[in-house]
């Protein structure tokens, strides 16, 4: 089947891609960008960004960069990335947008192959660029985006319709990136039809978050709003708060993205909805139901009514949703359009420049592609390649128009196989048209896997039912052996609410998920990550790096080698989070304390980290050092992940708040009581005789398990003194820690003693509150800055009780001791005590991480020699009292689990 527009020869066929630089001025004082990592305080003018183009034009000239001459650029969005490549083409150069994400081996590719005789790079990638860059290419820096203007301007050059204009590099998700040259005259037909359909208009404001090393920002983001004479608005960072700041700020009335980020707003919308309360909740349910369900099914827009409020509260003046790069999801599609957004999408590649279809603003067939572009042609081809349709009508998706390239650079066989001997182009997807002529894609052709059975089936498919379970993430999906294979990534704030471990929530997660599917379409070999897949900077799965991540997490070698993430592995956007001084030190601080694991920007603080409330006191004692600022109370509570908690320590330094931003450690030391909340002194009151009688009870039920399943043994508390106060302070070994120091100490010295413990997992329910009082323990809140976190067991220090406290503040990943942290350096010089180091020997090997049910083992509890507090702060070492305090305990541990004390 094949559906051919007749297609025109207009203007599009004559014009040059140096015409729309050279109308860049005729706009005026208009803003033509406004940067939100330059501040985002004073837009670029249409004026100002010509003339700062035509100097870089001018520059570039003097060095005999014209015509034909390909110029490499790698950097992030922004202004001076527009004037760089705009000043290339007014040169008659060939602008090389490249990823400045790409790793070595790929990055290397790219340069050799595109062979430039310049590449502009920032200061991010320039040592990169140094090192991978061919012989022969010169170096230069971004062009300043304000400018001079020169003092004669350049003429714009001579160039034919089938010049190359620009030269692209596909993404390489199965193998290395092909480059693709694009002619004026592909390029230009494409404006020409966007255009036509007036999806813009003058005066509007496009946010731009996608890198413009793709053809689809690239030509639907920057060309159109450039030939339109509209501001471009390009966010900080791809996160909810800075691109919220970008749409607000920004008055940004459209925004261009992929199905990934679009899924990310609403979830957003849904989780401050639940986070609200019960009537925050119910409230925002119903109106999401009767928004959607209206305009679905009688075409009434209600949502622009009913979600006003919630839209405002995003972005007041967004009106328009672009989405591009993968196909979205018609269900997304469709409760967009329901809130009171409009949604436009269409279907395109790199190598068609990009659009084939487009499903316009106002049409609202989601479950489609939309209909081919005016001037392009469609066709179906059956298995065998030929024109005409295959099973239900579907088929390899070909095409052919003046937007289709003429070939890839220096890969003639490439070439040949991607087009059919009557010169149509193979998309390699698969899909069909109906009836009205709207194109349905069902996906790569690659990405078709047949099963031992001889069935077909869409491994995007499979991915998209098994990753509606909450308790998943992400999914990535391949076949082997006629078996298909996973690697799935949890949902850990999901997780984290039901307590389950996350290995085996995702398991059962795909069982469900399995049981109302074929048996063809189930997974039946399964790795699970924390880390997040590796995907494009357009979304989609990078598929050549799953079956080597699968056999490594098989393999037990984890998602990769331990260690932080290179920085030439990272986003643009986290890097120039890394370049943040205070962010920058932060990251250099976690690199050091968690080099036993894996550690990116995606990592999870509690999941991937093992930082519960008990760390998070030390972890934020660290950040004060390394960088200078204390996170306030509401913010630790939302930090989820390292991406997070960097960005809340760049905004932190951005807003002056040097120091603490609630609390200083002589606020806290010299009064703790005013720190507490009323929740908090609940804790301080001592057990009623009832309580005490459960106590007394509960203490020998735990001390005779204790005994019985690990043959508990207990050394050296006869050295223990009982008329000092002591500061107990065990190993992290393992989960039953608490349970084995309570067992391992007389009762009557119990009751003079209270427990440091996590609030997120010891106190997550009533009955594990319940048990906890009864053992006197304290919750350590993760969402209490620093110091303040620490006034619950300094009240109950200067009471004079004993306290029991975890100085590694996590627990031991491989059964080795970690470093002891500061916080409790902080305690005992705020409040000196006698220090009793304390080994827990056998503990890891009964519980380890992961383990939901001990093993028995035999465990001795080891209680060190005492030592005061003023001791330790003069034989350890480092600059402040309390680093002093961890270093000499961190020694006398190491000691004692050796046997030398």
């Amino acid at each position: 089947m094949s559906i051919a527009p007749k297609a025109d020869q207009d203007e599009a066929a004559a014009a040059r891609l140096t015409d729309v630089v050279g109308a860049l001025a005729e706009h005026g004082e208009a803003p033509a960008v406004i940067d939100f990592a330059d501040g985002g305080d004073a837009s670029l003018t249409y004026a100002r960004l010509a003339a700062s183009v035509d100097r870089f034009a001018a520059e570039l000239r003097a060095d005999d960069i014209g015509r034909g001459a390909r110029v490499a650029i790698l950097a992030r969005n922004g202004a001076p990335w527009i004037c760089a490549c705009l000043g290339v083409v007014q040169a008659g150069a060939v602008p090389v947008p490249v990823d400045a994400r790409l790793d070595d081996d790929a990055l290397a590719h790219v340069l050799s192959d595109a062979a430039p005789r310049v590449i502009v790079t920032d200061e991010g990638s320039r040592e990169r660029v140094e090192r991978l860059a061919p012989g022969g290419a010169g170096l230069r820096p971004l062009p300043p985006a304000r400018a001079e203007p020169c003092d004669t301007a350049s003429p714009l050059p001579e160039a034919a319709a089938e010049d190359t204009a620009l030269l692209f590099y596909t993404s390489g998700t199965t193998g290395p990136p092909k480059g693709v040259p694009l002619s004026h005259a592909n390029v230009m037909f494409e404006l020409a039809r966007l255009r036509e359909l007036g999806i813009v208009e003058p005066g509007e404001r496009l946010l731009l978050p996608l890198p413009l090393h793709h053809v689809y920002p690239f030509v639907v983001g920057m060309l159109t709003a450039l030939s339109y004479g509209i501001a471009i608005v390009f966010p900080r960072a791809l996160t909810g708060p800075e691109m919220q700041t970008a749409l607000r700020e920004g008055r940004a009335t459209v925004m261009l993205g992929v199905p990934r980020l679009f899924e990310t707003m609403l979830a957003g919308i849904d989780r401050r909805a639940e986070e609200g309360g019960l009537l925050a909740r119910g409230a925002w349910r119903a109106v999401d139901a009767v928004s959607t369900g209206a305009r679905a099914r009688l075409g009434l827009p209600l949502g622009r009514v009913l979600a006003r409020p919630v839209r405002r509260r995003i972005a007041p003046d967004l009106r328009l949703l672009v989405s591009g790069g993968a196909a979205l999801d018609p269900g997304l599609a469709r409760r967009l359009d329901g809130l009171g957004w409009t949604v436009a999408t269409g279907y395109g590649l790199t190598e068609t420049a990009p659009m084939l279809t487009i499903l316009p603003p106002g049409d609202r067939h989601f479950d489609s592609a939309g209909r081919p572009v005016k001037g392009v042609d469609l066709r179906i081809a059956d298995d065998a390649g030929e024109d005409g349709a295959g099973e239900n009508g579907a088929g390899g998706i070909e095409a052919r128009g003046p937007n289709v390239f003429g070939g890839y650079l220096g890969l003639p066989e490439k070439t040949a196989e991607a087009f059919t001997e009557d010169g149509w182009y193979r998309t390699e997807d698969r899909g069909y048209l109906d009836g009205e002529g709207y194109l349905h894609v069902l996906g790569r052709s690659k990405l078709f896997a047949v099963t031992e059975a001889g069935e077909n089936v869409s491994l995007e498919e499979v991915e998209a039912l098994h990753a509606r379970h909450p308790a998943i993430a992400e999914i990535g999906v391949f076949m082997r052996e006629g078996r298909l294979s996973a690697v799935a990534v949890p949902d850990r704030a999901a997780i984290r609410e039901t307590g389950d471990d996350p290995q085996e929530a995702v398991r059962a997660a795909i069982r469900e998920a399995g049981r109302g599917l074929p048996g063809y379409k189930r997974v039946q070999d399964l790795a699970v990550g924390g880390e997040a897949l590796d995907r494009t900077q357009m979304g989609k799965i990078r598929r050549d790096r799953l079956e080597q991540r699968f056999d490594a997490l098989r393999a037990g070698r984890g998602e990769a080698e331990t260690g932080p993430m290179p920085a030439e592995q990272m986003s643009a956007d986290d890097r120039t989070l890394l370049d943040a001084p205070a962010a920058g030190a932060v990251w250099a601080r976690l690199a050091e304390r968690f080099g036993d694991v894996r550690l990116s920007p995606d990592s999870d603080l509690r999941t991937d980290l093992g930082i519960d409330s008990m760390a998070w006191v030390d972890l934020t004692l660290d950040i004060r050092d390394a960088a200078g600022v204390e996170l306030r109370e509401e913010q630790t509570a939302r930090l989820e992940t390292v991406r997070d908690l960097l960005e809340a320590v760049r905004d932190a330094e951005d807003a002056g708040c040097e120091g603490p931003a609630g609390a200083a450690p002589s606020d806290v030391t010299e009064a703790p009581e005013r720190f507490l909340s009323e929740n908090e002194r609940r804790w301080l009151r001592p057990l009623s005789p009832a309580e005490l009688a459960l106590a007394h009870g509960a203490y020998w039920v735990n001390r005779g398990l204790m005994r019985a399943l690990f043959r508990l043994r207990v050394e050296g508390l006869e050295d223990v003194p009982r008329d000092a106060q002591v500061v107990i302070l065990p190993n992290h070994a393992s989960f039953l820690d608490g349970f084995l120091i309570v067992a391992a100490l007389p009762f009557d010295m119990l009751r003079q003693t209270v427990i440091a413990g996590s609030a997120d997992l010891a106190f997550r329910t009533r009955v594990h509150r319940a048990a906890m009082r009864l053992a006197r323990a304290l919750p350590i809140r993760s969402d209490r800055a620093a110091f303040s976190s620490l006034a619950l067991p300094l009240v109950k220090l200067r009471e004079g009780a004993n306290l029991v406290w975890f100085p590694e503040g996590r627990r031991t990943p491989d059964g080795r001791l970690l470093k002891v942290r500061p916080g409790i350096g902080l305690l005992l010089d705020a409040h000196p005590a006698t220090a009793v180091p304390v080994i827990l020997d056998g503990a890891f090997e009964a519980m380890p991480i992961g383990r939901a049910l001990p093993r028995p083992r035999r465990i001795t509890v080891r209680f060190g020699q005492p030592v005061r507090a003023e001791d330790l702060a003069e034989h350890g070492e480092g600059e402040q009292p309390r680093a002093r305090i961890a270093d000499a305990i961190g020694r006398r541990m190491a000691e004692l689990k050796r046997g030398d004390a």
